[in-house]
């Protein structure tokens, strides 16, 4: 049996999310995700009819976005 073929960079590979990865993930609808875009508020490739983003730059907008509760 071979071994499997493995990037020893694997880890250091950006992830990428499609548009339904964070639709679920921020719970927010299409036409917020397609305002988002044209406000350019979240960059986002596009390849063809699929639009992708970094979850890096999902995570920086989230911290970006940060608000601490005051007690």
């Amino acid at each position: 049996m071979k071994p499997a073929i493995t990037n020893k960079n694997e880890e250091n590979l950006e992830k990428w999310l499609d548009n339904q990865d964070i639709l679920l993930r921020m719970r927010i609808s299409n036409s917020t995700l397609i305002r988002w875009r044209r406000k350019k508020v979240i960059p986002f490739s596009r390849i063809g009819n699929k639009i992708y983003y970094r979850e890096s730059d999902l995570l920086a907008l989230l911290e970006k976005n940060l608000r601490h509760a005051k007690w």
